[in-house]
């Protein structure tokens, strides 16, 4: 636990969340953003929020040889847990347990997606949006052991009369 007055590194911008937001340019007009809970520490070395922004706004993730591929939302999430994040250095070397929450939103021309992923027992997160009369409500479980729980929504943009 943090002591009184302490404000931990999720309250870094990059660490503790992170937006990449529309390029002018992109016919696409697609943006990003994640919010990050857990470790803070190990989010910090990570730079969490920041890497899990780009694997979910560029759909991509990093292979071994002939450099970055391209892939789905959800397995871009998972990813960031597994490789990212609990395979970096700084976590899989550490004492300290690397747990870490993510919530991420996608802005397409389709619609605005909501996708998360912990590597925790349990998550909760609630959203809404301007079509809902109140918050859809989530606690995620896990099966426990460090396993990634996994999950999502759309909220598809309505034709304007």
């Amino acid at each position: 636990m943090k002591h009184r007055g302490r404000t931990g590194p999720a309250a870094l911008v990059g660490v503790g969340s992170a937006v990449i937001p529309i390029d002018p340019t992109d016919r696409r007009k697609e943006c990003a953003g994640v919010v990050t809970s857990g470790t803070g520490e190990h989010m910090a070395t990570t730079q969490a929020a920041s890497v899990c922004a780009s694997r979910l706004m560029f759909t991509h993730r990093l292979r071994k040889r002939n450099g970055p591929e391209e892939y789905s939302e959800d397995n871009a999430i998972r990813d960031f847990i597994k490789k990212d994040f609990m395979d970096h250095p700084s976590v899989r070397n550490s004492i300290a347990e690397g747990a870490i929450g993510v919530m991420g939103v996608k802005k397409t021309r389709d619609g605005v997606f909501l996708y998360f992923g912990h590597n925790t027992d349990s998550f909760a997160l609630a959203s809404m949006h301007s079509d809902e009369t109140k918050p859809v409500c989530t606690m995620s479980r896990s099966a426990g052991n460090g396993i990634i729980a996994q999950g999502g929504r759309a909220a598809r943009y309505r034709p304007k009369h």
